[in-house]
């Protein structure tokens, strides 16, 4: 993964040519579990007569500006776009407290199972190498889409799932379910770990409060970063 050791970097979520199957663009939406979110884009080939306002003849693609954005992929796809977004939104304190942490200490947000057990030979292996730690204790475990079984690597110590609280002990190999709506991702025991009512976008502001979500373990510790979120305030202190 080239963003493992970078500690701010963007990903273009996806882009696409030609029809856009409802399960893909499901599973790449999941990519809410990225430092940065780009814009989603599912671009397929113009079949218009009109492309941009422009006549571009009958059933003809267009060779230039013949892209044009599409997102009606299905409701069951938008919705699942949409928990995912919401989930994304919720977890703004967590996420900016990680990149608190690459701001001042160099630590990426995303980060490779190598900087977590490098001495685990599961994390070299083709079946794990693309799990990832977001953030310092939520791992992420990406699959194909057409998926509904998995197997998951999960370091030493107690995980929890994401979505229903189950939990695994750690060390070893799981299989786990992967459908499309629930991509495998775990919180590590023993964190609590911070976020915000739902918003639309960050200029909305959440509630004054946050949610404390804790994961039975050994210290039950976390950290929480805050600023003004506007200013260059916090280099006073």
């Amino acid at each position: 993964m080239l963003f493992d050791f970078i500690p701010r970097v963007d990903l273009p979520t996806a882009f696409f040519f030609n029809r856009i199957l409802p399960h893909l663009f499901a599973t790449y939406i999941l990519y809410a579990f990225v430092p940065i979110l780009s814009k989603y884009l599912g671009l397929v080939q113009a079949k218009d007569t009109t492309v941009n306002g422009d006549d571009q003849g009958e059933g003809e693609d267009s060779d230039e500006g013949g892209l044009v954005k599409r997102f009606d992929d299905g409701e069951e796809s938008e919705e699942i776009a949409a928990n995912y977004l919401r989930l994304r939104y919720a977890l703004t304190p967590y996420l900016y407290t990680a990149f608190w942490e690459a701001h001042a200490h160099g630590m990426p947000v995303a980060r490779s199972l190598v900087l977590e057990c490098p001495e685990r030979d599961e994390v070299y292996h083709g079946l794990f190498e693309n799990q990832y730690l977001f953030g310092p204790d939520i791992l992420v475990c990406p699959v194909k889409s057409t998926q509904e079984l998995c197997k998951v690597f999960l370091p030493e110590g107690t995980w929890y799932a994401l979505y229903d609280d189950r939990v695994f002990e750690g060390g070893g190999i799981h299989t786990v379910d992967c459908p499309v709506d629930r991509l495998p991702v775990f919180v590590r025991g023993g964190v609590a770990t911070f976020m915000q009512s739902p918003i639309l976008h960050y200029q909305e502001q959440p509630e004054p409060y946050l949610e404390l979500h804790l994961y039975a373990g050994a210290s039950n510790a976390g950290h929480y970063y805050e600023d003004d979120g506007q200013t260059f305030a916090y280099e006073q202190g």
